[in-house]
């Protein structure tokens, strides 16, 4: 393992940093060392940084689409019985 040493942090930040581990329940410097290696860590290409409607309709996007006739609706709903 090496050792940095990083001088004139900002007291908001540093402050910013202790309160961030604090809520995680770390200390502050293994908090920075998460931090730092999550910053350096590659992206994965594979996550979708876009919800997952949109994910699969991008998915699909090339497949032929068919339009399907919607019928009218003859029949009324009916009512329910929640006396139960």
């Amino acid at each position: 393992m090496a050792t940095l040493t990083i001088r004139n942090i900002d007291g908001d930040v540093k402050a910013k940093l202790r309160i961030a581990a604090a809520e995680h329940g770390l200390s502050m410097e293994e908090h920075a060392r998460r931090v730092l290696a999550e910053s350096v860590r590659p992206a994965t290409t594979n996550v979708p940084r876009f919800g997952f409607g949109t994910y699969l309709s991008r998915l699909f996007d090339d497949v032929d689409r068919i339009d399907l006739e919607t019928p009218a609706r003859t029949d009324m709903p009916r009512d329910v019985d929640l006396s139960a």
